[in-house]
């Protein structure tokens, strides 16, 4: 795609996909706040102090809960079978877990559009360049893998004062992330995707797992904005393709999982995918292999833990055009609307 992405004629000693890619709004090292953790504590501190209050304060929002307390309340994800089960809300922390290779970041991009088109998002991806980031979500907004300038061009105006990314890659020190976290959640940003936790200096420490678990907790709560944070699974000693892992097998410190609201568990079939590209190969498929198919769906959708709603089960989804995903294996693209 990269080749595609360079113009005709010769206007400029950059490519185009670089001039694109510098009117992504991104957080650079300037805009981010770097301060020492007691810094950030003490202005956590200020913040809740705000919230000591009476229950007088309260009565509209607590009459309001019993109105609507048979209401799913937040952010909608892309598929409508997860509209009335899980969404993302504020204050709360969703982590989101899965082997290594089975499409954590590729499920959450998609989401992060998704929601771009109700509330301004932030991305932190720690593991993809900003470019490939951006490259990822045109081809899930237009559900194509090939792209062109134009495309490209469309998104970037779609994108702005709807999705700030900060431009770092490897691993962050801790207070660069919530330095991150509070400049995007000054610029507007409810919902806060951090991809990934191993690139947050805290995943060898169980200690520092746990700090850095309960002082995400408190900014989400002192901002009122959502944060997802992707994390990897322990592997077992004897791991097959059909494993499914669940909340226990969430690598380091089983704070992480006691801590999030909600805990989510991508598993991507490869017995599936290995049936559909042999079918699409022109080959003859075994009855077994056309019961795969029927049975079972591309990508699991495992929510493990939800602190504010009953629904704790599995979202199957489809693998769709341009590492788009779908609701069903017959149902039409999920376009990015208002593109």
């Amino acid at each position: 795609m990269e080749g595609s992405l360079r113009p005709k004629t010769k206007t400029t000693t950059k490519p185009a996909g670089e001039i694109m890619i510098a009117r992504i709004q991104e957080l650079n090292s300037d805009l981010v706040e770097e301060f020492t953790m007691e810094e950030m504590r003490l202005r956590l501190a200020q913040a809740e102090s705000k919230n000591v209050v009476s229950a007088d304060v309260v009565i509209d929002d607590v009459v309001d809960l019993f109105k609507t307390s048979d209401d799913i309340q937040g952010i909608t994800l892309p598929w409508k079978k997860s509209h009335d089960n899980f969404r993302f809300r504020p204050k709360e922390i969703t982590l989101v877990a899965g082997v290594n290779g089975h499409k954590k970041t590729t499920v959450m991009s998609q989401a992060m559009l998704h929601v771009a088109n109700q509330v301004p998002v932030g991305i932190m991806s720690f593991e993809m360049p900003l470019e490939k980031t951006v490259q990822m979500l045109v081809q899930q907004a237009y559900c194509k893998a090939a792209g062109d300038v134009d495309m490209v061009k469309r998104f970037v105006d779609w994108s702005q004062g709807r999705m700030w990314f900060y431009r770092a890659l490897g691993t962050v020190k801790t207070e660069r992330v919530f330095g991150c976290l509070f400049a995007m959640a000054s610029l507007g940003c409810k919902v806060i995707l951090i991809d990934n936790l191993q690139k947050c200096g805290v995943s060898t420490d169980p200690e520092k797992e746990r700090d850095f678990m309960a002082d995400l907790t408190s900014c989400a709560s002192a901002l009122g904005i959502s944060i997802v944070l992707v994390h990897h699974i322990r592997k077992p000693d004897r791991m097959t393709e059909n494993w499914r892992p669940n909340r226990f097998d969430v690598r380091g410190s089983g704070s992480l999982t006691d801590q999030a609201h909600n805990v989510v568990i991508v598993f991507h079939n490869k017995n599936r995918a290995a049936v559909l590209q042999k079918q699409e190969s022109g080959q003859a498929l075994y009855p077994e292999e056309r019961e795969i198919l029927r049975d079972f769906c591309d990508i699991e959708f495992i929510v493990e833990k939800q602190r504010d709603w009953g629904f704790e089960d599995t979202i199957e989804l489809y693998e769709g055009n341009g590492r788009s995903l779908k609701d069903f294996a017959e149902s039409p693209d999920l376009r990015l609307e208002g593109l």
